[in-house]
C-alpha cells in the first residue's frame, strides 16, 4: 500500500527493504507447494495449490498480520508495511490464466478503494465495477485538459460571526452529470496518481482568486485561505519548493495561506511530516490538522505536530446538543488546544443550537451551512464585499 509515495519520498533503497520484508513474510506464511511469484513493481502474486476458499482466506489474513507488525528502518525513521489483498477461486474449466489472474486484480482494486490493509474476495460485480473506475479516470483526465474543475470557496467566521477566511473546495462540473461533488471523485484521483496534478491546479488557482481578492481590498492581512493538501502532494519530495515557487510567482502573502492535513495523511511516517512540514512553516505557510478526533492516536501526535490550527470533525459537531461523549469530546479538545497555544475551528455548524453551545465551550472559529454554503468565486466575493464595511 502506497508504495510509490513511500518510494519516491525515501528512495529505492527504502522501496526495496519493504519488498524484501514482504517476501520474507509470504515465504513464512505460505506452504511448501504454493506458489509465489513478483509480477512487477509492488504487485505480489500467490497460488495456493489445494487449499479450500476457508483456508485461504486464513493464510491471507495471517500474511496480513504478519507484514502489518513489521517495519522498515531507513535515515533513522520507521515506516510500516500494509497490503492489500485480493482472492479468487482456480474454478473447474479454468484455462484462461490471464481471467484468474483478472479476477484477483480485481478483487485487490477493490481492497484498494475501501480503504487498504484488507482482504477482498472476487465476485461478478467487481469487473463493472472496475470498467466504470477506469472510465471515471478518462472522464477526470478529460475534465482537467478541458477546465470543467470549479473552485469553490466555504467562508470561515469567529464567534461575532464576523468573516475570517475560507476554506478552497474543489467541484467538478460535468457537462452532462452537472456539479459533480468531491466524495464521488476524490478518490480516484487519488489511487489514479491524477490528484497530484489536479492539487497543482487547485493550489494555482486559489493563489490567484486570493490574489485577486487582496487587489480589490476585500481580503484582510489577518484572514485565511485554506488549502486541503493530498497524501501523494504531501510526499512529494519538492512539494515545499513548488509551493515556494508557486508563491514566489503569484506574489500571495505567505502567512495568508494554511495547509490543511489529515492525521491519515502523516500517520505513516510522523517524523518526515514533521520535516516537511517544518520547511514550509520556514517559507511563511501555516497548518491545520483536519478531521480531528477521528485518528486513533491524535492526542498523542498533536504535542509534536508543528500545527497552528486544528480542525473537530463535523462527525463530534453534528451530535453535540444531545450526546455527552461528543460535548465531552470537544470540550477536551477545546481544552487540550488552549493549552498548546492552538487555535480551533469547529467544522459542520448546521444550526443555531450547535453554534450557541460551542460557543460557550470557548470554540473561537465556525464553518457550516448555519453561516454559509460552499460558493462560487463570484460569489465568494460579494460575501466579501457585503462583509467588508468600506465597501
Amino acid at each position: 500500500d502506497h508504495f510509490k509515495p513511500i518510494n519516491d519520498d525515501g528512495g529505492h533503497g527504502l522501496g526495496d527493504a519493504m519488498l524484501i520484508k514482504v517476501s520474507q513474510a509470504m515465504a513464512e506464511v505460505f506452504r511448501r507447494g504454493d506458489h509465489l511469484a513478483r509480477p512487477g513493481g509492488d504487485e505480489f502474486a500467490v497460488i495456493l495449490d489445494n487449499c479450500s476458499l476457508e483456508n485461504g482466506r486464513k493464510l491471507a489474513e495471517r500474511l496480513r498480520a504478519a507484514i502489518a507488525q513489521r517495519r522498515v528502518v531507513a535515515n533513522d525513521r520507521a515506516y510500516a508495511v500494509t497490503i492489500s489483498l485480493g482472492m479468487t477461486e482456480i474454478r473447474p474449466g479454468d484455462h484462461d490464466r490471464a481471467e484468474v489472474i483478472r479476477r484477483a486484480d480485481d478483487a485487490s482494486y477493490r481492497a484498494k478503494r475501501e480503504g487498504r490493509n484488507r482482504l477482498e474476495f472476487f465476485s461478478e460485480s467487481m469487473s463493472s465495477e472496475v470498467t466504470r473506475q477506469l472510465d471515471l479516470e478518462n472522464q477526470l483526465r478529460r475534465a482537467l485538459k478541458e477546465n470543467q474543475f470549479r473552485l469553490f470557496y466555504q467562508p470561515l467566521v469567529n464567534a461575532e460571526r464576523d468573516i475570517v477566511g475560507a476554506e478552497t473546495l474543489i467541484r467538478w462540473e460535468h457537462p452532462e452529470q452537472g456539479m459533480v461533488p468531491p466524495a464521488d471523485f476524490l478518490d480516484v484521483l487519488e489511487s489514479s496518481g491524477q490528484i497530484v496534478e489536479v492539487g497543482n491546479w487547485v493550489i494555482e488557482t486559489a493563489f490567484k482568486q486570493l490574489l485577486q481578492w487582496i487587489e480589490q481590498g476585500l481580503w484582510d492581512s489577518n484572514f485565511k485561505l485554506c488549502i486541503n493538501i493530498s497524501p501523494r502532494q504531501f510526499h512529494d519530495r519538492q512539494f515545499a519548493e513548488k509551493i515556494n515557487t508557486q508563491l514566489q510567482r503569484i506574489k500571495v502573502p505567505h502567512e495568508s495561506i494554511i495547509m490543511e492535513v489529515t492525521e491519515h495523511n502523516i500517520i505513516h511516517n510522523i517524523d518526515d511530516a514533521i520535516l516537511r512540514m517544518r520547511e514550509l512553516i520556514r517559507y511563511g505557510i501555516s497548518f491545520s490538522l483536519d478531521d480531528f478526533g477521528t485518528g486513533y492516536s491524535s492526542l498523542s501526535h498533536l504535542k509534536n505536530l508543528p500545527v497552528s490550527h486544528i480542525k473537530i470533525d463535523r462527525s463530534f459537531v453534528k451530535d453535540i446538543c444531545d450526546d455527552p461523549g461528543d460535548q465531552a469530546m470537544i470540550a477536551s479538545i477545546l481544552a487540550l488546544s488552549r493549552h498548546l497555544g492552538l487555535e480551533v475551528v469547529a467544522e459542520g455548524v448546521e444550526g443555531v443550537e450547535q453554534f450557541e453551545m460551542l460557543k460557550r465551550y470557548d470554540c473561537q472559529y465556525y464553518q457550516g451551512y448555519y453561516f454559509s454554503k460552499p460558493l462560487s468565486d463570484r460569489d465568494m466575493t460579494c460575501y466579501l464585499r457585503a462583509a467588508d464595511p468600506a465597501a
